[in-house]
């Protein structure tokens, strides 16, 4: 993903903690606390939302944007 452009150095340190965090919990019996599960789950799930859902809303924002340099208002 980094290399496609997708994410960042920093991004990819921490989606691979929560990615190291799910395989510990899958293979070498962690069981996080409550504060450490809702850390995971709101990183991944902020990750997902700006990767699918906010790419898309700034996409349909841009095509509703007026250029630089004009001034005319649509009606």
């Amino acid at each position: 993903m980094v290399q496609k452009g997708h994410i960042g150095k920093d991004e990819k340190d921490i989606l691979e903690a929560m990615t190291d965090a799910g395989s510990a919990a899958a293979h070498r019996i962690f069981a996080p606390n409550a504060k450490t599960l809702g850390t995971i789950i709101e990183t991944v799930e902020n990750f997902l939302h700006r990767e699918f859902i906010l790419k898309a809303a700034a996409g349909e924002v841009r095509k509703q944007t007026p250029p630089r340099g004009s001034s005319a208002k649509k009606s």
